[in-house]
């Protein structure tokens, strides 16, 4: 399952894991791993936002994903 978190319904424009106004993480989590049997969690950074570096950006979507409860 890919999923691709955007902010600003309509209006595209990629976030980082865990954000934006679209996906509704805990919801959508629940559902993957109750009814689709997923059991991994993959996060793809595919770019930082604007003065942030790389792991500037992992550490946002750590942090996002432990509200979450998946860390």
């Amino acid at each position: 399952m890919h999923v691709k978190a955007e902010n600003e319904k309509g209006k595209g424009g990629a976030t980082v894991a865990g954000e934006g106004d679209i996906v509704d993480w805990k919801r959508m989590f629940n559902i993957a791993e109750t009814v689709g049997g997923i059991e991994w969690h993959v996060v793809e950074r595919e770019d930082c936002r604007q003065g942030s570096n790389l792991m500037e950006a992992c550490a946002e979507c750590f942090e996002n994903l432990k509200k979450t409860g998946k860390v």
